[in-house]
Formats: structure tokens, sequence, C-alpha cells
């Protein structure tokens, strides 16, 4: 009996893995999912990067779109630049109702102020008293491209048209930068 048992176990060798073995598999794993993980890694960190890059270029086209709709719906004799210091302001008054011209006053004033210090544009909207009535909501204001914008000028050109630009510089990893110059021309009307 033990010899039949002795016999079994010879014919069938049971093999197992040495040390050495054990620690090679395991190496050869680490370094197949650290490629993998780092491969994960540097995908997310593109596509963070692009959704930034869309969300700084959407918020300008927003920024220049509601820009038009304003200098075009404003008393043309209120637009208005300034500069003081680092602050420069672009200053209208805009009209918001549908009332016959002579009894139609401005709505709201909209100030966009650019302080090259924050790098950044405010659009400040303040409820005229005028048009409004007693119940006159307090200013609102919204910055936008906040940390982004690098340059803002406002030309006048022989007063018949207006230009603001201002050039927005975003940072990619590396030196990479992108610049966008956004540009908005208002031609007075004159009537």
């Amino acid at each position: 009996m033990i010899y039949n048992f002795l016999s079994v176990k010879s014919r069938f060798k049971l093999k197992g893995l040495t040390l050495i073995e054990l620690i090679i598999v395991v190496a050869i794993v680490a370094i197949i999912l650290g490629a993998i993980y780092s491969f994960f890694i540097q995908n997310f960190k593109v596509a963070q990067e692009n959704m930034n890059i869309a969300r700084i270029e959407g918020e300008a086209k927003r920024l220049n779109d509601q820009l038009k709709q304003w200098l075009s719906m404003s008393d043309q004799s209120t637009i208005s630049y300034t500069m003081v210091g680092t602050t420069k302001q672009v200053v209208m008054d805009v009209y918001q109702n549908d009332l016959p011209a002579l009894s139609a006053r401005p709505d709201f004033r909209i100030k966009l102020i650019y302080d090259s210090n924050t790098k950044s544009i405010i659009i400040a909207k303040q409820f005229l008293t005028s048009s409004s009535g007693p119940g006159v909501p307090s200013p609102v204001a919204f910055t936008f491209l906040d940390g982004v914008v690098e340059r803002f000028d406002c030309v006048y050109v022989s007063d018949l048209k207006i230009v603001i630009e201002y050039e927005v510089v975003i940072n990619k990893r590396g030196a990479n930068r992108i610049t966008r110059v956004y540009k908005i021309e208002h031609v007075f009307r004159n009537f």
C-alpha cells in the first residue's frame, strides 16, 4: 500500500513557483499596471486641459455676444471709455423696454471694467431709478475670464465706430500658451 502511494506520487510531480519566479511575475505586472495608469492619467490631464480651454473660449464668446447686444440696444450718446490707473472701463446706458421714443429712458447702465492687476473683465449692471421706479434692484456684477485677460483696448474710430479688443492667454502644460484675440466693432447710429 505504501509502495503504491509512492509510485503514484512519483509519476505526478507537483511543481510550484519558486520565490524568484514569483518576484519576476509581480515585477512584470507592476510595470504593465504602471504604464496603463500613466497612460490614463496623461489622457485625463489632457481632457481636463481641453475642457478648461473650451470653457474659457465659451465664456469669451458669451461676453462678446452680450456686449454686441448691449451696444446695439444702448443710447449711443452714453457710450464712453475711461482709463484710471490700471483700470479701463466702457460705460453705456441700455434700453430694455419697448416704450415710445419720446418717453423712452434707459433701463440700466452697463460698466465693462478691466483691471490689469486681476487680469479679468467685470460686467457691472446698475438699474436706473429713472425708468425702473421705486423697486430698483441693487447693482449686479459678473466676472468674466478671471485671470486670463492679458490686454484690453478700446478705440474710437473717427466718431463713427468703437472697437473693443482684448487678448486672452491660456497656459497649457509645459511652456505652451494659447493666445486668442477677441474684437467687438460697433458702428454708432446717427439719427
